[in-house]
C-alpha cells in the first residue's frame, strides 16, 4: 500500500482539512457580523455625535435669536428713532453693551427701512452706508419676511466681515413700534471666535472632524479651524440641495483620502452640521478584529489538525495490524496467528475476531473443496468419456439427415417448377378465356349490326319501289297532259313543253330508281349472305367458348392440386430442416457437453492445484 493512500495519512488531512473549511467559515462568519457590528456602532456615534451637536447649535441659534429680539425691543431703540440726534450716544452705547455681553459678537446696530445703517455699536464709519450692498441675501429675506427661528432671518452664506476681515455670519430682525416695522436690528458673529468658544476642544478622534456648512458651498464652522471658508465636496452640497435632513454619505475623495460622515440638517438655520472621519480609521478596529480573529482561528485548525493526527494514529496502529493478518491470509498462510489484540473491545477488536473466526471457516471450506474437486473430478472423466460416444452418434445422425433434406430440397425445386408452370398455364387459359368471349361479343354484335343494314336495305327497296310508282303516275300525267296541250291548239304550245319536260324526267327518275333497285336488290342480297355467314360465326365460336371454359375449369384444377401439392412438399422440407437443424444444434450442444466435460476435468484439477496454495 502506498503511504500516501494509508488512512493515517488520508483521514488526518480530509479532517484538517474539513475542520480548516468549517473555522475560517465560521471565522469569517464571526469577523463579518462583528465588522457590521463595529461599523454600525461607529456610524451610531457619528448620529449621537451630530445629534449632540446640532442641538447645541439649535440650542445657541435659538439663545441668540431670542436675545437678539429683546435687544430689539429696548426703549432706547425708540427714542433714537423719535429723536436720533438726542438719543445717538445712548443707542451707541448700549449696543456696545450689548455686543460686549455676547463673545462671539463682532458689532450690532440699526437699519433704517430703506437699507441704510443707522448707527453701529463699534464703526462709526459704517453710518449711513447701505446695508443692503453688503447683506444683500440677508436684506432680501428680512424685506419678504423669510423668518427663521421667531421674527430672526439668518444668513446663511460665508461671509468675510467687511470691519476686520473675520469669516462671519449675521443675524437680523425687525423693530416693532406699535405692531408696525420701523427699523432692523442686526448683528454679526466672528467664527473666529465661536471656534475659540464651541469649536475648539471637540475631539472626535484622529481624523473625526465636525464642520457646519451653508448655502454658498463654504465651511462656516469647523472643528479644524483651516477649513472654514473651504469649499464642501460635491455629495455634502448634493444634500443641501436637496433639502434631505439628515444621512449617512459613505466613501467619499477629499484631499486623496477616503472619508465617510453623518449629516444632520439643523432646525433654525439653513446649515447642516456634519461628523466625517477617514475610513481608515473607520474600519481600523475592523481590521485589527479580523487580524485576531484570523490568527485564533489558525491556531485553533493547527490545535485540531494536531488532536486529529494522534486520535487517527490511535485507531491506524491496531489496523496495521488487522492488515497484516489480511495479507497472510492472501498469501495463503491460513496457520495460527501469534498477533491478537483481547484488550481491545471496540470496533478493531471485533474486526479482528472476525478475521480468526474467518481463518477457522476458509480452513474448513478448503478441505471440503479438496475433497469435492477429486470427486468432480473422477465422475468429470466418465461423463467425458460417455459425451464422446453420444457425440459419434448424433454426427452421424446428422449426416443422414442432412442427405435426406438435401433429396427433398431437390423434390420441392421440382414441384415448385411445375406448380409455376401449371398456374401460368392457367393464368394463360384465363386468358384466352377472356380473349374469346371479347371476340363473340364482337362477333354477336357484328351480326346484330348487319341486321340492322338488311332491315334498313328492305325499307330502301320499299321506298325505291314508291319512287318508280310516283315515276309511273307522273309520266301518265304527262302524256294526258300532252294529249290535252294538243287539243289546245296554240295555247297548249306552252303546257305541252312543260308536259314534255315533265314526262321526261319522269321517266329519266323512273330509269334511275330502276338502277338504284337493281344496285340495292344486289346488296340485299350480299347483306342476306353476310349475315347468314355472321350467325354461323357466331355458333362457332359459341362452341370454341364451351371447350375453352371446360379446359379452363380443367388448368385451374390442375392449378390448385400443383399448388396444395407444393405447400405440402415444403411443409415436409421444412419439418426435415427444423429436424436437421434440431439434430446439427444437438451434435453442437454434444461436442460442447463433451468440450465442457474435459474443461471440467481440467478445472477440477487447477481448482485441485490451487486449493493446494493454502497452508492448512
Amino acid at each position: 500500500m502506498k503511504k500516501m493512500n494509508s488512512l493515517a495519512i488520508k483521514v488526518p488531512v480530509i479532517l484538517s482539512l474539513f475542520t480548516a473549511v468549517f473555522v475560517t467559515i465560521l471565522c469569517f462568519s464571526a469577523l463579518n457580523i462583528a465588522g457590521r457590528g463595529i461599523t454600525k456602532g461607529r456610524f451610531e456615534g457619528f448620529y449621537t455625535t451630530v445629534q449632540g451637536y446640532s442641538s447645541v447649535f439649535d440650542a445657541w441659534f435659538r439663545t441668540q435669536s431670542y436675545i437678539l429680539e429683546i435687544y430689539a425691543s429696548v426703549d432706547t431703540i425708540d427714542d433714537y428713532l423719535l429723536d436720533p440726534t438726542g438719543s445717538f450716544n445712548e443707542l451707541k452705547n448700549t449696543l456696545k453693551v450689548f455686543r460686549e455681553k455676547n463673545a462671539c459678537s463682532i458689532n450690532i446696530g440699526i437699519v433704517s427701512l430703506d437699507g441704510r445703517i443707522l448707527v453701529d455699536s463699534d464703526y462709526d464709519t459704517w453710518t449711513n452706508k447701505q446695508f443692503s450692498d453688503t447683506y444683500s441675501d440677508a436684506w432680501n429675506k428680512i424685506k419678504s419676511k423669510e423668518y427663521g427661528y421667531g421674527n430672526v432671518v439668518y444668513d446663511n452664506t460665508f461671509i468675510t466681515s467687511p470691519v476686520n476681515g473675520h469669516p462671519s455670519f449675521l443675524f437680523i430682525t425687525p423693530v416693532f413700534d406699535g405692531g408696525r416695522e420701523v427699523a432692523y436690528l442686526y448683528t454679526i458673529f466672528s467664527l473666529n471666535e465661536f471656534y475659540k468658544n464651541y469649536m475648539n476642544d471637540v475631539n472626535l478622534g484622529e481624523s473625526g472632524i465636525l464642520i457646519v456648512y451653508g448655502g454658498n458651498n463654504k465651511i462656516i464652522m469647523s472643528s479644524d479651524y483651516n477649513l472654514i471658508g473651504v469649499d464642501t465636496v460635491p455629495e455634502f452640497r448634493d444634500a443641501y440641495n436637496k433639502g434631505l435632513d439628515n444621512g449617512i454619505i459613505k466613501k467619499y475623495n477629499a484631499q486623496d483620502t477616503v472619508y465617510s460622515a453623518y449629516y444632520q440638517r439643523l432646525k433654525y438655520v439653513p446649515w447642516y452640521t456634519v461628523m466625517t472621519m477617514t475610513d481608515e480609521e473607520i474600519f481600523r478596529d475592523v481590521r485589527k478584529a479580523t487580524i485576531s480573529g484570523v490568527l485564533l482561528g489558525v491556531l485553533t485548525i493547527i490545535a485540531i489538525a494536531i488532536f486529529i493526527v494522534f486520535f487517527i494514529r490511535s485507531i491506524t496502529r491496531p489496523l496495521a495490524i488487522v492488515v497484516d493478518e489480511a495479507k497472510k491470509i492472501e498469501n495463503g498462510d491460513l496457520r495460527e496467528s501469534n498477533n491478537s489484540m483481547k484488550d481491545r473491545n471496540d470496533e478493531i477488536g471485533a474486526l479482528a475476531d472476525s478475521f480468526k473466526h474467518m481463518r477457522y471457516k476458509l480452513v474448513e471450506t478448503i478441505t471440503e473443496v479438496n475433497n469435492a474437486s477429486e470427486n468432480i473430478m473422477q465422475a468429470s472423466e466418465r461423463l467425458a468419456s460417455g459425451n464422446l460416444e453420444l457425440s459419434r452418434r448424433t454426427e452421424a445422425q446428422a449426416a443422414n439427415l442432412e442427405e435426406t433434406a438435401a433429396s427433398m430440397e431437390e423434390m420441392a425445386s421440382t414441384i415448385k417448377s411445375s406448380t409455376e408452370y401449371s398456374v401460368n398455364g392457367n393464368d394463360m387459359m384465363i386468358a384466352s378465356k377472356k380473349s374469346i368471349d371479347d371476340a363473340g361479343g364482337i362477333i354477336l354484335e357484328t351480326t346484330r349490326n348487319i341486321e340492322e343494314v338488311h332491315e334498313a336495305s328492305s325499307k330502301i327497296k320499299d321506298i325505291t319501289k314508291l319512287i318508280e310508282d310516283i315515276a309511273f303516275q307522273t309520266n301518265i300525267l304527262a302524256l294526258n297532259a300532252s294529249v290535252e296541250a294538243a287539243r289546245a291548239g296554240d295555247m297548249g304550245k306552252g303546257f305541252g313543253v312543260v308536259a314534255s319536260e315533265v314526262r321526261n324526267l319522269a321517266q329519266t327518275t323512273q330509269t334511275s330508281v330502276k338502277d338504284i333497285t337493281d344496285l340495292i336488290d344486289n346488296v340485299y342480297t350480299k347483306i342476306d349472305k353476310a349475315t347468314e355467314t355472321a350467325h354461323q360465326s357466331q355458333e362457332i365460336f359459341a362452341d370454341i367458348k364451351v371447350k375453352i371454359d371446360e379446359t379452363a375449369n380443367i388448368m385451374q384444377g390442375i392449378s390448385s392440386a400443383a399448388v396444395e401439392q407444393q405447400t405440402g412438399v415444403e411443409q415436409v422440407n421444412r419439418a426435415v430442416s427444423e429436424m436437421d437443424m434440431a439434430t446439427q444444434k444437438n451434435s453442437a450442444l454434444v461436442n460442447e457437453a463433451e468440450s465442457a466435460s474435459r474443461d471440467l476435468v481440467s478445472q477440477a484439477n487447477t481448482l485441485k492445484s490451487v486449493m493446494s496454495f493454502f497452508k492448512l
